[in-house]
């Protein structure tokens, strides 16, 4: 018995719209950006309409970094709660959040000195 195309229901014809990645992805680019406006209107939960792709964008990622400060926070006290306070460190939000910016260390300045003592005098006292 043969599906409502015509082909037969074994072989490569046996596979439908949804088990082809080829037909998941959008046929052009006005489809994918049509595609783009309504997942942002479902996660923000608006009507599209009145706003700009830019707009949309912008409020997404808005309601992502507040979601995520609230999910960092609650991450962070239940990691603080379960560490051993004698071995671990104590865990910051931003430890957990993917939009904190990362805590960089600020960079030693050393004499020319300290590094010859490092680099050349510890290899005449290794020999």
């Amino acid at each position: 018995q043969g599906d409502r195309s015509g082909q037969s229901g074994a072989g490569e014809g046996a596979q439908s719209r949804g088990e082809d990645p080829r037909f998941d992805r959008p046929r052009n680019r006005s489809e994918e950006v049509d595609q783009l406006v309504w997942h942002l209107a479902g996660v923000l939960s608006i009507d599209p309409g009145p706003f700009t792709l830019r707009e949309l964008i912008a409020m997404g990622e808005a309601r992502s970094q507040v979601l995520w400060n609230h999910t960092s926070s609650v991450l962070a006290m239940l990691a603080n709660i379960h560490r051993d306070a004698k071995r671990s460190k104590v865990y910051h939000p931003s430890d957990f959040n993917p939009h904190a910016k990362k805590r960089i260390q600020p960079r030693t300045m050393v004499g020319i000195e300290t590094l010859k003592h490092v680099f050349i005098d510890r290899q005449r006292d290794i020999q």
